[in-house]
């Protein structure tokens, strides 16, 4: 799986059209999946939230169970390599 984390963090607005942005107001995007699919942290309950954007429906945001970008990193990239026993040792 290819991933892209951005220089630094940007609004919905420099990827998504105007009718989209609305629903990611409190929302910056770090990073996607070369597909479309950005991640980002949204601000809801007083607290961030690390999530993840479907391009084809920006307004439903997949609020995972990682509880930072570490924990997201190993469950997207590290747990699979690991369990097809490639790179054991960056765990």
């Amino acid at each position: 799986m290819q991933y892209m984390f951005y220089e630094a963090p940007i609004l919905p607005d420099e990827i998504f059209d105007p009718d989209n942005v609305s629903a990611l107001v409190d929302v910056f995007l770090i990073g996607d999946d070369f597909a479309g699919d950005p991640v980002g942290y949204a601000f809801r309950d007083n607290q961030w939230h690390l999530v993840e954007i479907d391009h084809t429906r920006p307004e439903k945001l997949d609020f995972g169970s990682w509880p930072d970008i570490f924990a997201f990193i190993e469950d997207r990239f590290l747990s699979s390599e690991v369990d097809r026993g490639q790179n054991a040792d960056l765990i």
